[in-house]
């Protein structure tokens, strides 16, 4: 499973991840919205795990967006 984890706070970008990562899941990290929509306009996820208060683009609006 393929999971994007979108989240302007490092650490706990970080320690999503690497629990994620523990359990065998394939994890990418992008720290703002804009990013994550791009990511989400390139790739495929099976799961998007969205930060609300993001920079540059906030989770309503990219998931409005894409989602």
């Amino acid at each position: 499973m393929k999971i994007l984890v979108v989240e302007d706070d490092k650490t706990i970008a970080n320690l999503i991840a690497e629990a994620l990562t523990q359990q065998r899941y394939t994890v990418e990290v992008v720290h703002d919205g804009v990013s994550g929509l791009e990511y989400l306009e390139a790739r495929v996820f099976d799961l998007l795990i969205l930060d609300l208060g993001l920079p540059q683009m906030d989770g309503i609006t990219l998931c409005q967006n894409k989602c």
